[in-house]
């Protein structure tokens, strides 16, 4: 079973999102505020751009 800093929950990807919206802050800045590391938030934002959530800037 995989520890919790390994997963993100929706919770986190719902806040993720809100944050990247505003589109003002860094990575590394949405990782310290959501707890998770900034690889994390990298990994979760090429997903959901994958997915077709969001547009990821070239």
């Amino acid at each position: 079973m995989a520890s919790k800093k390994w997963k993100v929950d929706m919770k986190d990807i719902r806040k993720l999102l809100a944050l990247v919206t505003k589109g003002s802050y860094s990575n590394r800045e949405i990782a310290t505020s959501l707890g998770i590391s900034h690889q994390s938030v990298s990994r979760q934002l090429d997903r959901l751009a994958k997915a077709g959530v969001i547009n990821q800037g070239p």
